[in-house]
Order: C-alpha cells, then sequence, then structure tokens
C-alpha cells in the first residue's frame, strides 16, 4: 500500500465526516490511485506542487532531480494516469498542493459539486471546469 501524505490524511479524514466512504490506494491495472470515492465513483489524484511540477510553477522544461524527469515527462505520465481513469468511466479530480493550502474548502465544494461530471480538473491548468 502507498504512504499518504499529511494532507492526503487531511482529505481523507474530511470527506469521511462529511459521510462519505472512501478507499486509499485504490487499483486500476498497475496504477494506484489516491484516494477513491465509491458513491460518486470518483478517483483523486494529491499532487504535490513540486513532485509533479504544478504548471502553475514550473515550466515545461524544468528538471526534477528527484523524480528524474522534466515536467514535461510528469505531466505526461500523470496525463495517461487521468485518461485511464476516465476511459475505465471514473470521475477524477487533481488537487494540487498549492490549491488546497490556498482554499481547502473550495476542494471539497468541487468534490462534492463533481458527482456525475466526468473530468472538472485540467491536470496541466490546473483549472477546474
Amino acid at each position: 500500500m502507498a504512504t499518504r501524505s499529511k494532507i492526503e490524511k487531511l482529505i481523507i479524514k474530511e470527506l469521511k465526516e462529511k459521510g462519505f466512504d472512501v478507499v486509499h490506494s485504490y487499483r486500476i491495472n498497475k496504477k494506484i490511485y489516491d484516494i477513491y470515492i465509491p458513491k460518486l465513483k470518483m478517483l483523486i489524484e494529491f499532487n504535490g506542487d513540486y513532485w509533479h511540477c504544478n504548471p502553475k510553477r514550473y515550466s515545461s522544461d524544468y528538471f526534477n532531480v528527484k523524480r528524474n524527469m522534466t515536467a514535461q515527462e510528469i505531466w505526461k505520465k500523470d496525463a495517461i494516469k487521468e485518461a485511464l481513469a476516465i476511459n475505465e468511466g471514473f470521475n477524477f479530480l487533481t488537487i494540487w498542493e498549492s490549491d488546497y493550502r490556498k482554499n481547502k474548502k473550495i476542494i471539497f465544494k468541487k468534490i462534492i459539486q463533481k458527482n456525475g461530471r466526468k473530468h472538472i480538473h485540467h491536470i496541466r491548468t490546473g483549472i477546474f471546469s
């Protein structure tokens, strides 16, 4: 089982307090997703700004030494994971660390409003749709 970040634990705790059943480290094929909410058929990925090279903070040619990849390569890998989830019929949400830190209440509002929509957060731009 994958380890949980401090913020992932807080998200899971708050979702449970709101009455949602939450599964950590949900697997589709060989990909592991951070959080799954069965009631909403929603997969959530919590992306650390550094580890996933938040496009609001990093250029596409930035080289992430810890992951040994450029930001562009990381974004491509994340996009493939997102596409797999959507193609399998799941709702999908990416939560960026800085978005959560800035306004966690809007994040939970988006999770609850998300039901029935395939995609509300663009992985590259960080914009909710």
